[in-house]
């Protein structure tokens, strides 16, 4: 449509407006002045020339939907090449840490069966004993796994209950002490109520707690620490063992990592990973000091008030 303006005093002349559209939907608009009123033959060329911008318009749009659609096809795939690498990881680990308990399992249970009635029943008890460490074992084994999983595919929620700290924590390394009394536990306010997840507290606690046990000589004790203010819980876990290679402290957050000192110690190189993770989840930091042949010491700070962000 041509619309006469007036330019100036002595300069008048016309504007014709030829809008444009993108996936039916308005783009934008093409004006065109002249002096004099356009012809049909000008219209059209003109709408052309909008039509063909309209196009360039749609063809760079669909460029970047179609870059954002790769990046996003890119993104899952190194997803889900990360979820397989995972899997492999688990089978892998899992076919080899049961081997053993089922071993064990398996050949006293044999043994029971076959001499249970003649043995006395201290070496009856020898064994059932043997079973149900090996039970055990199994059964954090399947639980690391079974959280870890929930954590990696972002399941896991969190369930805050007003909770005693003290208590808590000589509840959780109890089992710990029944078999093993080189725990020191110091807790300077043993009444101290806070807001935490019970279940991911103990996930926290029972594998800092087995890993220092695990990697530190028999004879060398395992110091518990908590001290707490207003703000927020401090649990410290030290040991006296080998301790970690400096190069090797950035990879310990990784799923089934071993250090390179550890070889000869069973473990599933899941603990460390599962508790760097719990602690994000509770919006804690963890401070880890080391040094080979001469102990760790890792230091959780946690908001005392649980505000995490709750998956």
């Amino acid at each position: 449509e041509n619309m006469a303006v007036q330019f100036g005093p002595e300069k008048a002349g016309f504007i014709s407006a030829y809008p444009f559209l993108v996936k039916r939907e308005p783009a934008g608009v093409l004006w065109v002045a002249s002096a004099e009123a356009q012809s049909a033959a000008m219209t059209q060329a003109v709408q052309s020339i909008a039509n063909e911008i309209a196009l360039g318009v749609r063809r760079i749009q669909s460029e970047k939907e179609l870059r954002q659609k790769g990046r996003e096809l890119q993104e899952i795939n190194a997803g889900l090449r990360e979820l397989a690498d995972l899997k492999d990881r688990v089978i892998a680990m899992t076919s080899h840490q049961f081997r053993t308990p089922l071993s064990v399992i398996l050949s006293s249970t044999e043994l029971l069966e076959r001499y249970g009635a003649d043995w006395p029943d201290s070496k009856k008890l020898h064994h059932l004993a043997r079973i149900r460490r090996s039970i055990d074992h199994l059964q954090h084994l399947l639980e690391d796994v079974f959280v870890l999983g929930q954590m990696e595919s972002g399941q896991l929620k969190l369930h805050p209950e007003s909770l005693e700290l003290g208590d808590l924590v000589v509840d959780l390394t109890d089992s710990f002490v029944e078999n093993n009394h080189r725990l020191r536990i110091k807790c300077d306010t043993p009444s101290l109520v806070c807001e935490l997840d019970p279940n991911v507290f103990r996930q926290i606690v029972f594998n800092l707690v087995s890993n220092a046990l695990k990697f530190s000589p028999a004879n060398e004790p395992v110091e518990i620490e908590i001290v707490a203010d207003d703000v927020q819980i401090r649990l410290c876990v030290r040991d006296y063992g080998l301790g970690i290679p400096p190069e090797e402290r950035t990879q310990l957050g990784s799923p089934f990592y071993r250090g390179s000192n550890v070889t000869d110690v069973a473990g599933t190189g899941l603990g460390f990973a599962i508790v760097q993770r719990c602690v994000g989840l509770l919006g804690g930091a963890i401070e880890l000091q080391s040094q080979p042949e001469q102990g760790t010491r890792i230091t959780l700070r946690l908001p005392r008030h649980e505000h995490a962000t709750r998956g």
